[in-house]
């Protein structure tokens, strides 16, 4: 046995913890699910909804997310950072504001910010909408759970394979 003097384990325990640091990071970024895909509601028993009028469309990167909010033909496009920074969101209500986008687990968690004009036309109101989406095992619908100022809600969407536009 070689001895390598203290100098010698201190750069093989860098070494190490190295190595170790990387694998996890890059075994972490494998273990995220891809919700890439287009999607509508679906009932409770897991079916999509005929003639649904609501579509959704993603489209996941690395490093970021893509999503397309569709309802009666009005679209709503986002982009955010997959890492928890800071960008710009329109939520469905409307308004424009700082918005995040991060990962706990295999959950993806948004949190929208944004100040719309009220109805009546005298001042602003704020929204703040915590959406978080979880993928099921074989990737064909998306559960997302909306927490916002006001109440709560939720919608299963179901992955269409082929909508034949």
């Amino acid at each position: 046995m070689i001895d390598r003097g203290p100098l010698g384990l201190t750069i093989l325990t860098f070494a190490a913890v190295l190595v170790a640091a990387v694998g996890s990071a890059v075994a972490g970024h494998r273990s995220r699910p891809d919700f890439s895909g287009t999607y509508v509601p679906a009932n409770g028993k897991g079916e999509i909804i005929q003639n649904a009028d609501w579509i959704l469309e993603v489209v996941q990167t690395r490093t970021e997310i893509h999503v397309k909010d569709t309802f009666h033909g009005k679209s709503i496009a986002n982009s955010f950072k997959l890492d928890g920074s800071v960008s710009q969101c329109t939520p469905p209500q409307g308004g424009i504001g700082p918005c995040t986008a991060r990962f706990e687990g295999r959950t993806l968690v948004f949190d929208k910010h944004a100040t719309m004009p009220q109805a009546d036309g005298r001042g602003e109101r704020q929204i703040h909408d915590t959406d978080r989406w979880a993928l099921s095992p074989d990737s064909k619908t998306i559960r997302v759970d909306t927490a916002f100022i006001g109440g709560v809600g939720g919608v299963i969407w179901a992955k269409v394979q082929s909508r034949g536009r």
